[in-house]
């Protein structure tokens, strides 16, 4: 999933709490999906297009969005934040990856 999956963490407690990371370090996200050529754009086009898609859905109606639409984000499962996270089977740890709830 890597390969087809993007992670844009913004927020200052958030990056403070990466300085100390703890099992079960959460934060709230908003999943958007993209169409797949979207990976190959450059970074700066995707970053302005994520700001733009950002705005849209925190500010204009119909798309505000409220806070249930926030889903939990285990900081320490993105890819790369640590060593182990490399690994697929420091993803069955249930201690941090819980599977998702059924609706």
């Amino acid at each position: 999933m890597c390969g087809s999956t993007r992670f844009l963490v913004f927020g200052h407690g958030t990056w403070d709490q990466l300085r100390a990371p703890f099992l079960g370090l959460c934060a709230k996200a908003l999943y958007r999906p993209v169409a797949p050529d979207w990976h190959n754009l450059d970074a700066a086009t995707r970053l302005a297009d994520t700001d733009a898609w950002l705005e849209r859905h925190l500010t204009e109606p119909p798309h505000r969005i409220s806070p249930r639409a926030f889903s939990p984000l285990p900081l320490l499962g993105i890819p790369g934040v640590t060593p182990d996270s490399e690994s697929p089977g420091y993803y069955r740890d249930t201690r941090q990856f819980r599977p998702l709830r059924r609706s």
